[in-house]
């Protein structure tokens, strides 16, 4: 099963990656399990307590620790996550894009909107669950 976090400080919008992700992985005949975290600090506690996640979805503009403090630091403790920035701002994207994709992570940013997003995360989940 793949083990998958959703970080997002606006639960309506839990819910509807919860809803996409489920369904993806309903499409792939394949099994996930979904912890949603309404901010970053969560979600770091939950991982320093042993938790284990295999792809992390994340608000990049939120309250406390935004999405990309939280991509730096479980960069740092997890480089194993493939994390995907979720964020209707593109310099937002570019910048995820660029400070992830340089370190040599796996990564995906950009808007959730449309059948493109649908896509990249199509491709993300289906090399997770490749990996296991």
């Amino acid at each position: 099963m793949v083990k998958i976090a959703v970080v997002d400080d606006e639960k309506a919008f839990r819910q509807i990656l919860r809803m996409a992700v489920r369904s993806v992985f309903s499409e792939m005949e394949e099994e996930c399990g979904i912890t949603e975290f309404e901010d970053g600090s969560g979600f770091l506690e939950t991982i320093k307590g042993g938790g284990k996640f295999d792809i992390l979805f994340t608000d990049i503009q939120m309250q406390g620790v935004d999405g990309m403090e939280l991509g730096r630091r479980v960069r740092r403790s997890c480089p194993e996550i493939y994390i995907v920035f979720i964020t209707s701002f593109e310099e937002y994207a570019a910048e995820s894009y660029n400070r992830i994709w340089t370190a040599g992570s796996p990564a995906y940013s950009g808007k959730l909107s449309g059948e493109s997003v649908r896509m990249k995360r199509n491709s993300a989940l289906s090399e997770t669950v490749r990996k296991q």
